[in-house]
């Protein structure tokens, strides 16, 4: 009898191609780079959907575009900076702020992808703990892709700690050569009206005060949660029943207290110090706040 072919799971079918994509990717995109104005950088949940529809709702105000920015509206407005045709460049390409308002392209890319280009950027920065409380979520209510409680997420090589400053590193690296801004999930919450009129200064643009202060009252976090609720995001499929894995989560700046336990606060404080370089801390302010004193390390709850 003939033996049958040994079974090729999904996944391990998508390890073995994800390098030719990845690599067409690159090229690809790298190819269209010419074209871009700007980026607007971050690594994962620090704020970067948050940012997006407050800067596209005011470019729909300012510019009169033909469109109702929502969760799926705002990426023809400011497009991923990738090839999907509802949330990338074609839908940029197509949609109604193609030449009117810069080409201003979103990703978490890490800096490699630019190594040729001197595009001028935003990127955007949050606390380390709240970061890392957030990919933590996503990755097992979200994905559903991690099995493990959060203080092995926080530890974990290929998603964790080190990932993150990775990326401030590689980014801060590259920022220095170029014309930047960097943003704060935290003004951005304290003071939403400077952040954003900064943000939209750097784009070489008049900030309005008026439609600004529009644009932050329509970007609510009450309000977003409920459009998430009622019509998700596109390209992805999950329980919007559940609080903890929508993109719209809380918001909370320093949320991480109810989650990370005292022992894994400090053991982020520290691996943080010397995981991130001086370079990244100057320029990006990544420099942790937290002491062993910080009164929300003391409240956290000990898991």
């Amino acid at each position: 009898m003939a033996q049958q072919a040994p079974h090729i799971s999904t996944r391990v079918l998508a390890r073995i191609t994800q390098g030719p994509r990845n690599a067409y990717f690159r090229w690809s995109i790298q190819k269209a780079l010419s074209s871009i104005d700007y980026v607007l950088v971050s690594y994962p949940k620090s704020g970067r959907t948050w940012l997006r529809f407050i800067l596209s709702y005011y470019f729909m105000l300012a510019y009169g575009l033909d469109c109702s920015v929502d969760l799926h509206q705002m990426f023809s407005v400011l497009p991923n900076l990738d090839w999907d045709a509802d949330q990338g460049l074609p839908a940029f390409l197509s949609g109604p702020a193609i030449g009117l308002v810069p080409l201003l392209a979103v990703t978490h890319e890490r800096p490699r992808l630019f190594r040729n280009h001197d595009i001028p950027a935003i990127y955007m920065t949050r606390d380390i703990r709240d970061v890392l409380v957030s990919s933590y979520f996503h990755a097992t209510r979200h994905k559903c892709d991690f099995q493990g409680d959060v203080d092995a997420f926080v530890r974990d090589r290929s998603r964790g700690l080190h990932q993150v400053a990775e990326h401030y590193n590689g980014w801060a690296s590259y920022l220095s050569k170029v014309p930047h801004r960097v943003i704060s999930y935290e003004s951005l919450s304290s003071d939403p009206q400077t952040t954003v009129s900064t943000a939209i200064a750097f784009l070489n643009l008049e900030p309005s005060t008026p439609l600004i202060a529009q644009a932050i009252a329509a970007a609510e976090i009450g309000k977003m949660r409920s459009m998430e609720v009622e019509a998700g995001l596109p390209g992805h499929r999950y329980d919007r029943s559940d609080p903890e894995a929508l993109r719209v989560r809380r918001g909370l700046v320093g949320g991480y207290a109810d989650y990370l336990s005292v022992r894994t606060c400090l053991w982020i404080h520290e691996e943080w110090s010397k995981a991130i370089t001086p370079e990244a801390r100057h320029l990006l302010g990544a420099s942790l706040s937290a002491t062993r004193t910080d009164p929300a390390m003391e409240n956290a709850a000990i898991l």
